[in-house]
């Protein structure tokens, strides 16, 4: 059975195939309810995959291969071709007759029609042994030939398979030409039969394929000896007297080339025909010949064929067969060559001749029929050709459950950047060149250095892969990092000891404030203290500790152990697929970030792990000592066992390093070898993949952390909410020539009484009028939007009058260097007056106008003021130097709109439940309204 496969893209089509794979392992499931339902109830993607296969086994094996792929840009083009004479076989067709019945009912509705031409009946000749040397003749071979080209024809076509053209081999040309239409299925019978029976009966001869071109063939030709065939441009077919073909064989037999005698009977195509030409005309004079009605490309022209006769059929008896002439006319309008014919024979001509165009065949000697059919078929789904992949089937499949859509998630929000812009000495600061932080401020005294940085989901999204019953905590390791880079602007080189107080929790909104504080360590000379503290982003809160740390000059130690070999030798493999999913069973979740264990191996106390940090998290390792999340990933195995006694509701984390020392810098993958002293501390060394050593940790000590604790060490919430606040700007030196004011005469009168020349104009049809005669283009038309007495009438007024000056403003040109001014009355609020319903629409109008037109228009409002209309002037020159595009005007003042954090209110008691109040009811009748 088939199995057909297809998605949006590559990747997600081998998920699929992943999943069914998987699927068909762990279910008891039907071969052919699987390829029901994939067929029938599944959309078709443009990536597309089939496997062929007889047991759920086998075709798991194969989905996790995908030999059958393509991708589909549209229904391809596919041109038949038909086989010629010495390509029979017995047996040919018989399973496909056992097995589909519109092959077998066309094969017996034709192999019936010839039986009154034939002494033994036509299919008895095809499937039964015994009549091997029968099929062989001309009289049987050539029928047997077509009713098979026309059987698989009707079992394609069943399958939704249809060609654009067609083209076949001497015999095969018949077929093609019955297919398009040109004869009808009796009188092509008869042609056939009557050709058969006449080569039949025409003395013996011999053909032979020679590996050479025409040319090199043509001056050897002697008496007796002619070009039967031109396959390819290498590939000539010779056909004559036996001795005279023998000759021309053996010259280019000696000289290296690739001579092959055909199985024949009779020297097709060549003089030995001319005695039956005449009869076999008049045989068929009285069939009727129709125009094609698809495309045939003659393999006696090489050219489409057009209307055919008697004539034209006794030459294309006589004259060789131009079959790469053929393929070079059809390449040009084909996607695709499909050979029907017993054996493939053209497909090699085919790949030859046009390499550049895919070719395939239904059969094939000695394999099964319905797998070399269906691997056809699936060749054309693959490339576009839509199946009916339900006609394939047999039996009474019926719809199961399948894996759904493996939807292939990709993030096309811009990243943000996650650190500060690196010039911060205009600010009095220093860059901290790391990741995490954003700011360095050593200390005037020359005794510390105060790190600053910002943290979020939205600037640091990996940190989001690390949560703990559900609560996002940033890694521990994130802490050794900010210790080491301490260390590093210190000049330092070993954590002597960093003891965790607090976890350090993150919420999907909320930014955090850090403050890495390294001071001069009391008691340890040459040492430095460190603390590490964060509070919310809006500073709304206190300041949290959350870690503190010893740094020390180390002095000589220990290199790491040598991890060269690998894996270690005597290490015994240990499975590392089930860890994630424990860990996220004990409340430990790991997102794809944090999942970088890759193998691991156990050798008596020693555990042995390769990490990885996974794509595209890899790319940010060289801006890490070591980045946290590879770090992490190296204690993952570990981790799981110290699970072990932990009680429900709690978790063991990370609570305190000793012996600290990071040896490389940027690694993004590791070999680690762990010793667990017990189920809560381990010692840990790591080295790159060539052993390197990368960092070492004497002593890791992990503490029991509850659900509770968490919930109590997350950050106060900031408000997130904004609202619109009006700012001053500054005054502008106004622009008073070469205004244009539409429609409204008390608006011209004010602008002329505050000193701006301007005109006034009926409409925009009136001021192009206007220019039109020789007027100055203005540098601003204003259009007025007054409040209206009907709310309802007047806010449609006021909007649809807009929006069509709007449109005529974009359409012509010659505003392109003119603002249009949109003026409204009281459209917007700038404080505790309220706004006009009638005029307010025309703001979001004109904005979204704006948005898709920036630079062309001004968006003012004016209040009742009548300094407002005095100071308009140089608001609008403020506003076009400032490229503010919308302001207003109150009093006088010109005011932007800004947003500013929304102060939280104040606590206050709930509101009682009113049964006497309006109610609003949302959802209707549903779960949430009922």
């Amino acid at each position: 059975v088939p199995l057909v496969v297809s998605a949006r893209s590559a990747e997600a089509l081998t998920a699929q195939a992943t999943r069914l794979a998987d699927h068909l392992e762990t279910h008891d499931l039907r071969p052919e309810d699987v390829a029901y339902s994939l067929a029938t109830t599944r959309t078709v993607f443009e990536h597309r995959a089939v496997v062929l296969g007889n047991t759920p086994a086998d075709l798991a094996r194969r989905l996790r291969s995908l030999a059958i792929t393509g991708a589909s840009t549209g229904t391809p083009r596919v041109t038949f071709l038909f086989t010629g004479q010495g390509s029979q076989r017995t047996g040919m067709g018989r399973t496909l007759h056992e097995t589909y019945p519109a092959f077998a009912e066309t094969f017996d509705t034709v192999a019936t029609l010839f039986d009154s031409y034939l002494d033994i009946p036509l299919r008895e000749v095809v499937f039964d042994p015994v009549h091997e040397e029968s099929l062989n003749h001309t009289l049987y071979t050539q029928p047997a030939l077509f009713t098979l080209h026309t059987a698989l024809h009707h079992l394609l076509a069943s399958w939704n398979i249809h060609p654009s053209a067609v083209a076949g081999h001497s015999i095969g040309g018949i077929s093609a030409a019955h297919l398009a239409g040109v004869l009808s299925l009796e009188d092509a019978v008869r042609l056939v039969a009557t050709r058969a029976r006449l080569m039949n009966a025409l003395p013996a001869g011999a053909m032979a394929a020679i590996n050479a071109p025409e040319a090199d063939v043509l001056p050897l030709l002697g008496p007796g000896v002619t070009i039967a065939a031109l396959n390819t441009p290498t590939s000539t077919v010779v056909s004559g007297d036996t001795d005279a073909v023998q000759k021309v064989t053996d010259h280019f037999t000696a000289l290296g080339h690739k001579t092959r005698k055909l199985t024949v009977s009779h020297a097709f195509h060549s003089h030995h025909l001319d005695p039956i030409l005449d009869e076999f005309r008049d045989a068929i004079s009285d069939l009727t010949f129709n125009q094609p009605v698809l495309p045939v490309i003659s393999d006696h022209t090489g050219t489409t064929l057009g209307q055919t006769g008697p004539t034209y059929w006794a030459d294309h008896l006589r004259h060789p067969v131009r079959f790469h002439e053929v393929l070079t006319t059809a390449a040009q309008d084909t996607d695709l060559f499909l050979e029907l014919g017993p054996d493939p024979v053209l497909t090699a001509f085919a790949t030859e001749t046009t390499p550049n165009t895919p070719a395939f065949t239904v059969l094939r000697r000695n394999r099964p029929e319905p797998v070399t059919a269906l691997t056809a078929a699936a060749h054309l789904y693959v490339n576009g050709t839509d199946l009916d992949w339900n006609a394939t089937l047999t039996g009474r499949p019926r719809v199961i459950d399948l894996p759904t859509y493996p939807f292939q998630r990709e993030r096309l929000w811009a990243q943000p950047p996650a650190d500060l812009p690196r010039d911060l000495s205009g600010l009095g600061l220093g860059a901290a060149e790391h990741p995490l932080l954003g700011a360095a401020v050593p200390l005037a005294d020359g005794e510390g250095t105060v790190l600053t940085g910002r943290l979020s989901l939205a600037t640091h999204p990996w940190l989001a892969d690390h949560a703990v019953f559900g609560t996002v905590v940033v890694p521990g390791t994130a802490f050794i990092e900010l210790a080491v880079h301490a260390a590093d602007v210190t000049g330092l080189d070993t954590i002597e000891e960093l003891v965790l107080h607090t976890p350090l929790v993150l919420t999907a909104r909320d930014a955090v404030q850090l403050q890495v504080i390294v001071t001069g360590a009391e008691g340890l000379p040459g040492g430095r203290a460190v603390e590490i503290y964060s509070r919310p982003g809006d500073g709304s809160a206190d300041w949290t500790h959350h870690a503190s740390a010893t740094l020390t000059e180390g002095g000589p130690h220990e290199a790491p152990d040598d991890l060269t070999v690998w894996p270690p030798v005597g290490a015994e493999p240990v499975e590392v697929e089930t860890v994630y999913p424990a860990l996220d069973e004990a409340g430990l979740r790991y997102g794809p970030a944090f999942r970088g264990l890759r193998a691991a191996w156990q050798r008596g106390e020693e555990l042995f792990a390769e990490v990885a940090l996974p794509e595209p998290y890899a790319q940010d390792a060289a801006g890490f000592g070591v980045h946290p999340a590879l770090l992490d990933a190296a204690v993952h195995l570990p981790a799981l066992r110290g699970l072990a006694d932990v009680p429900e509701g709690s978790n063991r984390l990370p609570f305190a390093w000793n012996g600290v020392r990071l040896h490389a810098s940027g690694a993004s993958t590791l070999r680690v070898r762990v010793v667990m002293s017990d189920t809560a501390s381990l010692t840990l060394h790591a080295t790159d993949p060539m052993g390197a050593p990368v960092v070492s940790i004497d002593a890791l000590v992990a503490r029991l952390v509850s659900v509770g604790q968490l919930k109590e060490a997350g950050p106060a919430p900031e408000n997130g909410l904004f609202q619109v606040e009006w700012s001053p700007l500054a005054p502008g030196q106004a622009g008073r020539q070469g205004w244009a004011v539409l429609e409204d005469g008390e608006l011209y009168d004010g602008l002329r009484e505050a000193g701006v020349t301007t005109s006034l104009f009926a409409d925009l049809d009136s001021l192009a009028d206007a220019v039109e005669a020789g007027e100055p283009v203005p540098a601003f038309v204003v259009l007025p939007v007054s409040p209206q007495d009907d709310p309802v009438t007047g806010a449609h007024d006021n909007a649809e009058r807009t929006l069509t000056v709007l449109r005529r403003w974009f359409d012509e040109d010659r505003w392109h260097d003119t603002r249009l001014l949109v003026l409204t009355r009281d459209a917007v609020t700038t404080g505790e007056e309220p706004s006009d319903l009638t005029t307010a629409p025309v703001w979001g109008l004109t904005r979204s106008a704006q948005a898709e037109n920036p630079g062309r228009v001004l968006l003012a409002d004016l209040d009742g003021a009548a300094r407002s209309l005095e100071g308009l002037p140089s608001a609008v020159a403020a506003a076009v130097a400032a490229e503010e595009p919308q302001f207003a005007v109150r009093a006088g003042d010109a005011l932007i709109p800004r947003l500013a954090p929304l102060a939280a209110p104040e606590a206050t008691e709930g509101l009682g439940w009113d049964p006497e109040g309006t109610v609003l009811i949302t959802g209707g009748l549903g779960t949430l309204g009922t």
